[in-house]
């Protein structure tokens, strides 16, 4: 006789599975990464093809199923597979029905082959020879196992609304009627050997019992509204004959020890309720006829001892039988319901050197937080570094004690001036770099353009298809899969916007203090005639000047232990990955290594309050001695006033010219790093589109298979206007965009620099040249991939940041 086992869920092919994930990896960590796991993705699609085509029913198959799922484990955690991410789409029938559910999930993967592990060790018990103690063992655990399967699946669906909805066998309740089939089947096995060694009546009577009552809970599940029209009828009615030869098994076995106790009433009635039970079941017989054999060696056995338990009562005893309904529940023994958890088995991590999406979220989160900190910082540094300029521009210091202290000629400090921009050639290197920005934010604006308009040109044709085919037009809509891309595609404009304006303010600036520096840069005999000379003062001697250029060397210092405490605060913030604190640390709460890890930046909060209140006092000392420097220029009536202000001049210009230079390697850097984001971004939607196009057409084919039903079919739209893409747009909402398709420089390579918005003056330590920045490093065998997120660095806002 075999038992009841569970059908297999069928899969198409996932053709693009090689292709998507290499995709992801090359967008989200690097081409070299990709390449890398390549092999793994291939062997996890070859693996997938074989689950797929796997036929047989035995152990073989059953570790081919675990083997696949625990890899699909793996690519849970690192590839965010949905169907506005990565679109990796998994196509499962029902076990019981033609439907096909295709869901953009690993879960939904998981939770297929999962159910097929179930099904497949069902049918192993099914197929074992329990008429051997060891096959009916066997039989036993494998019912037992899958039980355990389903149980699992049970519980990882409750938490898995879009998994448990895709098909009916998915369902909470489907899976609960096949742990309890499976049960049942596993305690049938039990009676079954204990019947077969002679066990006693009353144990036989309390394993059959409860075996019944696990085929009982099924018919309860199979009367469900969401299951009663799914379950196959073969299969209620093999349940059906079960539960009731089995309590037919249970009565009968209840009657030795009611003759025993001279209760022969109630052990006639016991024999009827057997004996209606298997009259009952064979009526259905003819439907099930796998059972036949089954059922009528019951009945060989059970009738005749109903029939002589009647005579002998009515010619002997004279008990009065009590009604059915009357009879008390027998007490069932199950001895398998404590089914121990199932757990996968342990298997190699091809990814695992690619940091988990979690891990990944929660770098992001402590990021955002890093550098919103650092930002606060950094703007507090220069704000106050701008008061302190501010007040050397309203005192016309140091141009004042340079006329002083070189009343005629060049003054050693223009001299020093001089020579520098004179050896990095500034005229002609910073209008070149300003050109290479500006070409750069166009071909970025190109980009951004482009990627918008893919999203809103393949959002405008399934709004024209929907609109064409109404209700039976049912795919997701457009705007709900592009909420993450529009949300990037926003961030990214006013980023774009911001570094526009930025750029614009670098430009103004090199145009207003372009003539000092091109004087600097020219003959010497013309800068001469341009500083205007002053008659000789005895101020020079004088403690006054002396107590003022000890104020001015003050505050220098003051601003380069400031500038110093910048640029290591920025280099700290790059350098600030908690990856492998995460990796390490997988079970404790994100939150606290957060606050831990940000403890580091308190030192440089305190370093900057430290100075920030020494610069008060310094600028008032300062006011003050350069009152008392003006007072006393005027009693000795020096004339020196234009010369200052010619000093004063050249001062300013060569300060904008070193912030120029940091500014121009920033927003070069910033816009390297924008436009490999922008490619990545529009990778992204180009792919999305495309895909969103094969979809497209794949609905149109079931609007057309199921065209029948409808007295006239929908005309289809002209081919250009379904598969053409119009050009892009030169403009995105709000903002004008370089036009698409013009042409444009090559940027420079990819770097690894970032930065933040400007955030009023400059104060940069004194360069020592326009050099270019360094090359991104290859990353190292072994070394743990991360996604590519850009840091924040000084003047421009960082990518994806407001």
């Amino acid at each position: 006789m075999q038992l009841c086992g569970v059908e297999r869920k069928r899969t198409d092919k996932v053709g693009d599975l090689q292709r998507v994930l290499v995709r992801y990896l090359n967008q989200n960590y690097d081409e070299r990464c990709g390449t890398e796991h390549n092999a793994h993705i291939e062997n996890l699609a070859q693996l997938r093809e074989e689950v797929r085509l796997a036929q047989d029913k035995n152990d073989a198959t059953k570790d081919l199923y675990l083997k696949y799922a625990s890899l699909v484990q793996h690519l849970d955690m690192r590839f965010p597979i949905s169907e506005n991410n990565v679109r990796l789409q998994f196509a499962w029938y029902d076990a019981y029905r033609t439907k096909k559910a295709c869901v953009y999930s690993a879960k939904f993967e998981y939770a297929c082959v999962l159910f097929n592990v179930a099904a497949v060790l069902s049918q192993l018990g099914t197929l074992q020879n329990r008429t051997t103690a060891d096959g009916a063992k066997n039989a036993c655990n494998y019912f037992k196992t899958s039980a355990s399967v389903f149980q699992l699946l049970s519980e990882q669906m409750a938490m898995e609304p879009e998994c448990q909805n895709s098909t009916i066998d998915l369902t909470v309740d489907a899976l609960n009627l096949f742990k309890e089939l499976m049960l049942g089947n596993a305690q049938f096995c039990v009676f079954d050997k204990a019947f077969k060694s002679n066990s006693s009546p009353s144990i036989l009577a309390m394993l059959a019992s409860q075996a019944a009552t696990y085929y009982d809970n099924v018919l309860r599940f199979m009367a469900l509204p969401s299951l009663a029209a799914y379950i196959p009828r073969n299969m209620i009615l093999h349940t059906e004959i079960m539960s009731a030869t089995l309590w037919a098994e249970a009565n009968a076995a209840s009657a030795p020890d009611l003759e025993e106790r001279m209760k022969y009433g109630e052990a006639v009635s016991r024999l009827g309720v057997a004996n209606t039970n298997i009259e009952e079941s064979r009526k259905k017989l003819k439907q099930v006829p796998e059972l036949r054999d089954y059922v009528e060696s019951i009945a060989m056995r059970i009738c005749p001892k109903y029939q002589g338990a009647v005579k002998d009562n009515n010619s002997i005893y004279h008990d009065p039988p009590p009604a059915p309904s009357s009879l008390s529940p027998i007490a069932g023994k199950s001895l398998v319901a404590n089914i121990p958890p199932f757990e996968l088995p342990k298997t190699e991590d091809p990814f695992i050197r690619i940091v988990p999406f979690s891990v990944r979220q929660h770098v992001v989160a402590y990021r955002d937080r890093k550098d919103q900190a650092v930002s606060t910082m950094v703007k507090e540094i220069d704000a106050k570094t701008e008061i302190v300029k501010n007040t050397l521009q309203a005192l016309g210091q140091p141009g004042a004690i340079e006329a002083l202290q070189s009343p005629t000629g060049m003054p050693q400090a223009v001299v020093d001036k001089r020579r520098i921009v004179v050896s990095e050639n500034a005229s002609t290197v910073i209008p070149q770099n300003i050109a290479v920005l500006q070409q750069m934010g166009h071909a970025n604006g190109e980009l951004l353009g482009a990627a918008l308009h893919a999203l809103d040109a393949e959002e405008e044709e399934d709004n024209t298809h929907r609109a064409q085919f109404g209700p039976r037009w049912i795919r997701t809509p457009s705007h709900t899969l592009t909420v993450r891309l529009r949300q990037d595609g926003m961030k990214y404009r006013g980023n774009w916007e911001h570094s526009a304006k930025s750029d614009q303010f670098i430009a103004k600036k090199w145009e207003a203090h372009k003539p000092i520096i091109d004087l600097l840069c020219g003959a010497e005999s013309q800068l001469l005639s341009f500083i205007p000379p002053s008659t000789q003062s005895q101020l020079i001697s004088s403690p006054i000047v002396g107590a003022l250029v000890a104020d001015l060397s003050a505050i220098d210092a003051m601003l380069t232990e400031r500038t110093t405490l910048r640029k290591q605060l920025l280099e700290t913030s790059l350098r600030d990955d908690i990856t492998a604190i995460l990796l390490a640390n997988k079970s404790a709460n994100p939150e606290e290594i957060f606050t831990q890890e940000l403890k580091k930046y308190q030192t440089f909060v305190a370093a900057l309050q430290k100075e920030y209140a020494a610069q008060d006092p310094l600028l008032k000392k300062l006011h003050d001695d350069n009152g008392k420097f003006s007072a006393a220029k005027q009693s000795s009536a020096q004339s020196s006033g234009k010369r200052e202000e010619v000093l004063q001049q050249i001062s300013a210009s060569f300060q904008a010219y070193t912030e120029l230079k940091a500014n121009l390697k920033e927003g070069i850097q910033f816009h390297t790093t924008f436009q490999d984001l922008l490619r990545r971004f529009k990778t992204e939607c180009d792919d999305f589109a495309l895909a969103r196009r094969t979809e497209l057409n794949d609905v149109k084919m079931q609007i057309a298979a199921s065209a029948s039903s409808y007295s006239a079919q929908p005309q289809p739209m002209p081919q250009q206007q379904l598969y053409a893409l119009p050009g892009p747009p030169s403009t995105v909402p709000n903002k004008p965009l370089p036009t698409p398709g013009a042409p444009q420089r090559v940027p420079p390579p990819p770097q690894t620099y970032t930065y933040q918005p400007p955030t009023g003056g400059f104060y940069q330590p004194q360069p020592t040249g326009m050099t270019p920045p360094p090359p991104m490093q290859p990353q190292q065998p072994g070394q743990i991939y991360t996604s590519y997120t850009p840091q924040p660095y000084g003047y421009y806002q960082q990518p994806g940041k407001h």
